[in-house]
């Protein structure tokens, strides 16, 4: 996990608050949190909180990512939680 966490250091600008691997459906997945300020449509800062999943299917590397602001975040992390609980990952 600590390797996982360290080449997650280099999404740049993100500060990583927390990173792990997980098994799900019998895959490895690894789910990270991250902290960001981004730009939006109005050119202003906005800080952004996403929860990236990174996993290897039989085609290569598959990342899916969720974005959201703080406010919602409690209510969207669990659903996308739930969403990855339902993955059937090929890797053959």
């Amino acid at each position: 996990e600590e390797k996982f966490r360290s080449s997650m250091l280099a999404l740049t600008g993100a500060e990583v608050l927390s990173a792990k691997i997980s098994t799900i459906n019998d895959s490895s997945v690894g789910v990270v949190e991250v902290k960001r300020t981004m730009k939006n449509s109005a050119d202003a800062d906005v800080t952004a909180f996403q929860k990236i999943a990174v996993f290897n299917t039989a085609k290569g590397q598959m990342i899916i990512t969720l974005s959201t602001v703080e406010s919602l975040k409690g209510n969207l992390f669990p659903v996308f939680d739930a969403m990855l609980s339902t993955l059937k990952i090929t890797l053959k």
